[in-house]
């Protein structure tokens, strides 16, 4: 899992506003790192899963719960 900082970072310098901003997977502040370190773990199966999933919460098809607006965890 990654938070993509850079991501946030270059929007507070490009588009300031002021305030609270949550940047997820449709905003690409989050993701996932595939890297030497990691490769050999995942298969192609998995790596595919991981953006159908990454894909499907971004468009709406996946609801993910957001803990901050109800304060309980519904699972």
């Amino acid at each position: 899992m990654l938070k993509r900082v850079d991501v946030a970072v270059e929007g507070a310098f490009s588009d300031w506003t002021s305030g609270i901003q949550s940047l997820g997977v449709a905003e690409r502040g989050i993701g996932f790192a595939l890297d030497d370190n990691n490769r050999a773990l995942v298969t192609p199966e998995i790596e595919a899963a991981g953006w159908k999933a990454a894909y499907d919460i971004a468009t709406g098809v996946v609801d993910v719960h957001d803990y901050t607006l109800t304060g309980s965890c519904p699972y």
